[in-house]
């Protein structure tokens, strides 16, 4: 089994992952970022940030980037006929979640 570290990149801030995962491949580490990176959409999404662009670069031991997850979603709220109208435009992971 390999290491993999997820390391999260939200708006300005990065965060570092020191602990890392042990999974046994690159595309099993590819659905554990897709599912954190959809966790991290849907809870912007629920505290009101009306844009959130968050990226997850999944990095070996020998701190190589292997892949990267970027999600980008936009949140637009108007009201054309007087009743609140809310639509939410994104895009999924570069890498096919």
């Amino acid at each position: 089994m390999a290491r993999f570290f997820f390391h999260v990149t939200d708006g300005d801030e990065r965060i570092a992952d020191a602990e890392g995962w042990h999974l046994g491949a690159l595309s099993e580490a590819g659905k554990r970022g897709c599912h954190a990176l959809a966790e991290m959409i849907g809870e912007a999404i629920r505290t009101g940030r009306r844009e959130h662009c968050n990226r997850i670069d999944i990095a070996n031991e020998n701190g190589v980037v292997l892949t990267r997850l970027e999600g980008r979603c936009v949140v637009t709220v108007s009201s054309p006929s007087g009743a609140d109208t809310f639509s939410v435009r994104g895009s999924g992971a570069d890498k096919g979640c």
